[in-house]
């Protein structure tokens, strides 16, 4: 005989393991608002809840939106419903669009003087040791 639903008792031992709800603060795309923490609280978040396709971890990142990145992301969607096909490929999209541009030419500037430095240190001893 089947009980119904509300008087079946669980298995001992079989426990059903619940989602964490995190709070994620919006990301708004201002300038001066750091995105690269923002997307390691939306994984933290994504994790915590268990949300393994990646459908549904663009559709809860683009939920945690506000302000320009949210009129950016759902542009984007309403003129291409299959953009941002894959979450990794979203976070790319986002970095690409709200990253400062300054960051890249720092990053740039950056590695061309340490390779200056490399280039002179490694002359100058051999020009030293020229008879």
């Amino acid at each position: 005989m089947l009980l119904p639903l509300r008087l079946r008792r669980r298995r001992p031992g079989r426990h059903r393991v619940q989602s964490l709800k995190l709070h994620v603060s919006n990301y708004v795309g201002k300038e001066g608002e750091p995105l690269l923490r923002w997307l390691v609280e939306v994984d933290t978040t994504i994790a915590a809840r268990r949300i393994f396709d990646d459908p549904s971890k663009v559709a809860f990142a683009m939920s945690c939106l506000g302000g320009r990145a949210r009129s950016w992301a759902y542009g984007r969607r309403l003129t291409d419903a299959t953009c941002s096909g894959t979450y990794a490929e979203f976070k790319e999209e986002l970095r690409q669009a709200f990253e400062p541009p300054e960051n890249e030419f720092r990053s740039r500037k950056r590695r061309e003087s340490l390779l200056r430095q490399l280039t002179h240190r490694t002359r100058s001893p051999l020009s030293r040791s020229k008879p």
